[in-house]
Formats: C-alpha cells, structure tokens, sequence
C-alpha cells in the first residue's frame, strides 16, 4: 500500500473517487489506494497532517473534470499546496451541464430545447454557454437603441445632477406595440463610461412604465447636459418575442425548457451547454497556493451593486444596504472574480484557461501579498479579466495590497455582457508588475491603475506597466476610455515600451493612453501608440508628469497630444518624442496652453507639408508661431520620421531617419514592429 512518507500527492476523481481510499494513487486497487472523490476530501487529510507538524508541499492532481455548485474554499490552514491536471488539462466547471436536446419549434422557429434540471431552475440563471462561450440573449431592438418618452427626472434634485438614481422610466407606446414578456426582461442602458443593467421589477402595460429593480448609478440619461427625457437610451433583453437568430436562447419557466438557435455545425447531438450554479470557482485565504494547469469555466455573471460612490468595500466602508445599482461607478469595480483571492501570500495562477466567467476572471483583494497571475488565457469574460482592489490609503495595514505580478497573459473578448470591464484593473495597490500581458477586444479600457481623484493622498504608486500589448477596444458604445488609463498622484510608475492601437469610443475618448483626473509624478517612455479614434495621449490634469522618446502617431485624424484642464502646475513635460498627426494639429491644450512644456520633439504630418501645431478658432500656429507666443517645443524640428511601413504599421525608423540626431533613442522592434 502506498504511504503519504512516499508520496506528497493526492489525486481527485469525482466519478471514480471513493472517500475510503487514500488518495495516493490516480486508480484504485485493492489495497485502498486509489482517488478521492473530493477537493475537499483531499483539504481534509492534508489539513489532518498540517496539524501532525507536517509543512511539506503538497498536490491535488485531478484525474477528470471537475463539478461544482458552490466554491472551493481554500482556507489558512490548507497552505502550500498545488492544485493541477494530471495527464492532459481538466476542467473546474462551475455549472451543470444541460442535456436530452431535441429538435423543436418555439414561436415559430426552428430550434432545439432541452429540459433545465431541477437544481438550475432554483438558481434562477441568466446566462447559458455552449460550447465554451456565452449564448446571446435575445435582444430588442436587433440593432441599435429605443428612447424612453419620460424618465424619472424628479431624482436628480438629491444629490447632484450626475449622481442622481432612477428606477423607472415611460417607454413609447409604439416601441413596445406587439412585444411579449417585458415583465420578465432586463433593461440594459449606457452612460459615457458604464453600462448598467437590470431585471424589470414591474411592467404597466396601459402606462408603457417600466420599473427596475435596481437603480441606475447615474442620472437616467444618456446626456448630463440636459435633462430631457429623450435623452435616455436602452434596450430590452431575455424577450421570448426576438427569439429568431442563430446562436440566441431563452429560458422558458412556464415549460422549464431552454429554447436554442444552433449555429452552422451544432445540432442537439453535439451541443455541449452548461448552466452556471455557482458566482465563484474558487475563495482563497492561504500562503503558497498554486493553481495550475488547469481550465476553469462556467460561473454566474448576475451583479448588484451595493457600494456607495466613495466606497472602500475591501475594508467594510460605506457599504449601503438599501440601495442596489444597476452598475458600479467605474469599471465595474466593486464586482469580484471567479477566482476569488483575500488575505493571502504568495498565490499563483498559472498557465490555465479561463473562460466563460463572470464577473471578473480574477480578483485579488484586500490583504493580499506577492500573487502570481502569470502564463494564462483568459477569454469570453462577462465583465474584466484580473482586478487588484486593495485597501485605500488611510485603512488599516491588514487590508493593503501591494507588490503583485500580472505577466505573460493574453486577456480577450471581454465585456461580453458589463461592457465597461477593464483587461486589467488595479485600485489602491503599488508596486505591482504589469508586464507583457496581451489585451484586446474588450468594450473599455485595457488596464486602468489607480483609484484617487485628484490630489489626495493615493496607495497607487511605483506600479510598473511594461511591453503590454493593447489594442481593438472598445466597441462604440462606451466613453472616456484608454488603452492604459491612470487616476491620482503615482510617484514611481511608469509606463514604458507598450504598443497601443485601435482604441474605439461612442462620444468622445478613444485615447491611447489616458491620465486623468490628478495623475501626476508618472514617467510615460518608449510606447508605441496608433490608430486611436482620439489623441494618443490625453492628460487631463495633474501635476509633474514625464513623456519622453515615445511614437504617437495620430493616424486617424486627431491631433496626437491633449490636454484638458488648466491649472497653475507643470501637467507634463513633452521630451524627445515623435509626433506625427494626419491633417490635424499637433497638440489640442483646448484650455491648457500654459501648464506643460515640451522640447526636442520630432513633429511631422503624414498626409501633407504643412503642420500645424495648434489651432485657436480660425487661428493656425506654425512652429515658429507656436514657440514664439507659448514657448513649447524648445529644439524640436519639423521631419519625416521615416516610419519603415506606415500601411503595414510598421513604426521601425529608418536608420536616416533625423530622429536620432535629435537624440531619439531606438525603440525595441518587439514594439514598433506588428504582431504576427
């Protein structure tokens, strides 16, 4: 018989795994060794030698995929340990899996059904995956969005006109002509930076009023400079009525069957469905846990805000128990992740697939130290990938977050139903390593770090965002937005050798890279930003901010440099950098021509002779002009950069290029050069 002195790991087969066995063997005998049928059958046994005096690490090896409807906890005294694959990669599935599909009809439309176990129908899910993605819920309008007649504008006398909730709003009576189970929907709507949701609390047919039953986070309009009621915009979703594209579902309760649209090559044969049972994989409270190896799948994406707006829900502040949101102020914030890491040490996930997870794929939160999110695939997330959410700066020391590495990751196809998730998102943390981790397609920001608006004090400092790729986001719904975004005073982090590209917004702010509100002491060197629907780089304001020997290279027609707000301080100092526009001026300070300076820049315009550096109504600045009357661009010259392929995107400089006489130092081809 095996013995735990010859051996430190323990297998799990939940099909095959019989709690009488040892665990110390990946198939049993007749000797008692063999799987256990647990995780928490293995914790029992290793948590029994820990309190032996045995400290050794251990591993939990799953022999076959894994089930699960409630977390797998994984407390203090179940430390160093390893959980992974054995063999080939299994699965952690936080769902039952939905099966006996048939061919069926559903108002009209060919589809196939399948009966929702009994478990699932008490979860109340509204979320469905098949075949490793998110089915789409039915949606109305098909494209595009309705406009509510009246809204409950009353609200907005409480508090100011931006934060001000709603709950209800007057649909036109044509708008709703003709559709069933508005009583049963969710109300999906956007403001410039969130987008909110909600299930219909009530539905007044004679009346067209609809009642959410969560409050929006903001004024109910899509305009905070008016109060029209025309002003908000939404649409409906989970309607039995719009059931009629391929890849749709729809939960009938009255049936208790899941109605599905198959997409070209799936069939009731193959379909291979899951409905979520559980809103996280994993709660870590330990030292020296590793998961590893592993694909994890398959959690609930149903979210409630109920933190207030200045809330610090890491250490218990300002939760508010009466009101519940339809979104959370930014980012989705206050939401946590399948995998769920709290007052820990030293945890790692690593080289695991994780997809079809809401909200978020990962959080670390408060009291967490040294955690290791490195090597992974993360894809077809209901919100954000990774969310680092310590302690603010004046909490107590137990709840502060700090020294974390977020690297080698490819994080994609995110926002999938909380648009306004991050890739990465890092509040009240420093000295964390965000280094060559792959973004894009999401509906918001790549990676945002920070959490202070304005000048206060900030426990977001010495954070480095290093070789990160980001690009294609933002789908043209949302607002104000970066592929890196940053908030507050951040003496020591610095943003270097990033490439950006293709970043997309609805109203204004499709920025390269982003430093708002109080951004200040932060170093921004050797990126590479293009194809921006805005400036490649937007400050805000702030206070002392270094940009040098960085491409900004403005090729869809905005100027490559803005700044927002004029205050007395030095916003930023412009050194070394090329900046090349396509037709429109190099700079918009709109109100700031006086708060930042700028030396030895290359400044071109790739689709004529003629730069402009700034305009004032009617009123054009050469360089001459511009230095003269502001005194900016002391040293800088007017050059063709000599891109090696502007249409291939190829931002390598010839070695002619004048750039370098200038003292422009050469930027890692891993930069400049397109992916493959």
């Amino acid at each position: 018989m095996l013995s735990i002195q010859n051996t430190s790991t323990f297998y799990v087969d939940q099909k095959h795994g019989d709690k009488s066995n040892n665990g110390l063997s990946p198939k049993a005998d007749a000797y008692l060794n063999g799987p256990l049928p647990s995780i928490e059958r293995a914790f029992t046994f290793i948590s029994t030698l820990r309190s032996n005096g045995e400290n050794r690490p251990f591993t939990i090896a799953l022999t076959d995929d894994y089930y699960i409807t409630k977390p797998i906890e994984i407390p203090s005294n179940i430390n160093n340990v390893t959980i992974e694959s054995y063999g080939l990669r299994k699965r952690i599935i936080g769902g039952i899996q939905i099966k006996n599909w048939k061919e069926d009809i559903y108002n009209g439309v060919k589809c196939i059904s399948a009966p929702v176990p009994d478990e699932a129908k008490e979860n109340s899910f509204s979320d469905l995956i098949v075949n490793n993605k998110f089915a789409r819920v039915t949606r109305y309008p098909k494209e595009g969005l309705l406009k509510a007649k009246e809204t409950d504008t009353k609200a907005s006398v409480k508090t100011s006109q931006l934060f001000s909730p709603s709950r209800w709003f007057i649909a036109k009576s044509e708008d709703l002509e003709g559709i069933e189970g508005v009583e049963n929907a969710y109300v999906n709507y956007y403001h410039y930076w969130i987008d909110e949701h909600s299930p219909v609390e009530s539905y007044e047919a004679d009346t067209n009023k609809i009642t959410m039953k969560y409050h929006s986070r903001f004024l109910l309009t899509a305009n905070y400079s008016s109060r029209e009621p025309s002003d908000m915009y939404y649409y409906l979703s989970n309607l039995p009525s719009t059931f009629k594209e391929a890849g749709e579902w729809y939960f009938d309760k009255k049936t208790g069957r899941i109605f599905y649209i198959p997409l070209e090559g799936e069939s009731a044969e193959n379909l291979n469905a899951y409905a979520p049972m559980t809103k996280k994989l994993f709660n870590i409270e330990s030292e020296n846990v590793t998961l590893r190896d592993l694909e994890l799948l398959v959690t609930d994406c149903d979210y409630e805000s109920r933190y207030a707006r200045c809330a610090d829900p890491e250490s218990g502040i300002s939760v508010e128990d009466v009101i519940s949101y339809g979104a959370d102020m930014q980012s989705v914030c206050y939401a946590d992740g399948a995998i769920s890491i709290t007052n820990s040490k030293r945890v790692a996930v690593s080289n695991c697939h994780l997809h079809s997870l809401g909200i978020h794929a990962i959080a670390i939160r408060s009291g967490c130290d040294h955690i290791r999110i490195e090597n992974n695939l993360i894809e077809d997330i209901a919100a954000g990938g990774i969310k680092i959410f310590g302690g603010k700066y004046d909490s107590p020391e137990e709840y502060r977050t700090n020294n974390c590495s977020i690297t080698g990751n490819e994080i994609r196809y995110i926002g999938k139903r909380y648009e306004a998730g991050c890739g990465i998102l890092i509040c009240h943390s420093h000295d964390n390593l965000i280094e060559n981790n792959h973004i894009h397609h999401g509906g918001y920001s790549g990676i945002s770090v920070g959490w202070e608006w304005g000048y206060s004090d900030n426990e977001s400092y010495g954070n480095i965002i290093r070789g990160n790729h980001i690009h294609h986001l933002g789908n043209g719904k949302l607002s104000d937005m970066g592929g890196i975004y940053t908030l507050g005073i951040q003496p020591g982090t610095v943003i270097s050798e990033n490439r950006i590209h293709d970043i997309k917004c609805e109203n204004y702010g499709a920025w390269g890279i982003y430093l708002d509100e109080g951004s200040s002491f932060i170093r921004v060197e050797n990126n590479l930003v293009y194809n921006t629907g805005t400036e490649c780089l937007h400050l805000h304001y702030g206070n002392h901010n270094l940009i040098r020997n960085n491409i900004f290279a403005s090729t869809l027609g905005a100027s490559a440099v803005r700044l927002s707000k004029n205050e007395h301080l030095q916003g930023m100092h412009l050194e070394g950098n090329i900046l090349a526009v396509c037709g429109a001026s190099v700079y918009n300070p709109t109100r700031a021509t006086g708060n930042f300076s700028a030396s030895s820049n290359i400044i071109y315009d790739l689709s004529k002779d003629k730069v402009v550096l700034y305009k004032n109504g009617d009123d054009e600045f050469d360089l001459e002009k511009w230095q003269s009357i502001y005194g900016h661009d002391h040293c800088s010259i007017i050059a063709d950069p000599m891109f090696k392929s502007l249409e291939n995107k190829d931002f390598t400089l010839s070695e002619d290029s004048l750039a370098f006489r200038l003292g422009f130092k050469k930027i890692s081809e891993k930069v400049t050069k397109p992916k493959t």
